[in-house]
């Protein structure tokens, strides 16, 4: 929390600040006093202190927040209670049951991988990347990093090389896989996709009608997108 001598010299510039709670599962509270100019980092450095775990993630409005989002993009205004989410320690495993490799997301973010090289091609290989998340296809894998963005590995024609769409893949919320291809599923409801066009690699004859997607879901060779209309 901001400490009043600074939250009076922020009025004085013109800066306003207001409150807004962090709230764990449980139901514990950290009331910050934060400014429309702060990140979601800073936010979530603060809120760790203040509740004594660290935090993984925050939510506002069923939504993950990008750790470089500003308070003023979210929406937040006073009064205001973003989800918090710890993180586990531990690590979690990804596979696919026709891939020959794992993955496994450390605590730290950082990805260790095992398996068939067909699998494996220009894996992170014990390299914090910062990832929050892992998804799978049937040769490849893909995860979210914590600033929104994505790293593939793996078979190319299966999506385990995304730097084609690479400057699209920004502020990802959600990757959804089929079995040789990942939709990425961002912030503003667009939808990006690569991989195999066999398997919905290749959203081209229908990218404009991929607008405020709430939802993927996958086959193995097709993905279909549900919108906020119903539609």
């Amino acid at each position: 929390q901001l400490p009043s001598s600074v939250c009076v010299f922020l009025q004085w510039l013109g800066i306003m600040s207001f409150t807004v709670s962090i709230c764990l599962l449980s139901g514990q509270l950290a009331d910050l006093e934060v400014t429309s100019s702060q990140s979601v980092q800073e936010l979530m450095c603060e809120a760790s202190k203040q509740l004594g775990r660290p935090l993984a993630a925050l939510a506002y409005q069923g939504r993950r927040l990008l750790r470089g989002e500003k308070v003023e993009e979210i929406g937040l205004e006073d009064g205001s209670v973003v989800n918090a989410l710890v993180r586990q320690p531990g690590s979690v495993l990804c596979g696919h049951r026709k891939c020959g490799a794992f993955a496994a997301l450390k605590h730290d973010g950082a990805v260790a991988t095992w398996g068939h090289p067909d699998c494996l091609g220009s894996s992170p290989l014990n390299r914090t990347v910062n990832a929050h998340r892992l998804y799978a296809s049937s040769c490849a894998f893909a995860a979210i990093t914590d600033e929104g963005e994505v790293v593939a590995w793996g078979d190319p024609t299966c999506g385990g090389d995304c730097q084609d769409v690479a400057e699209e893949l920004r502020f990802v919320q959600h990757i959804y896989a089929s079995q040789g291809a990942f939709a990425a599923v961002k912030t503003d409801g667009s939808v990006v996709a690569w991989g195999s066009p066999r398997c919905g690699g290749d959203a081209g004859a229908v990218q404009s009608k991929l607008r405020q997607v709430r939802s993927v879901v996958a086959t193995h060779r097709a993905f279909a997108a549900l919108r906020i209309d119903g539609t």
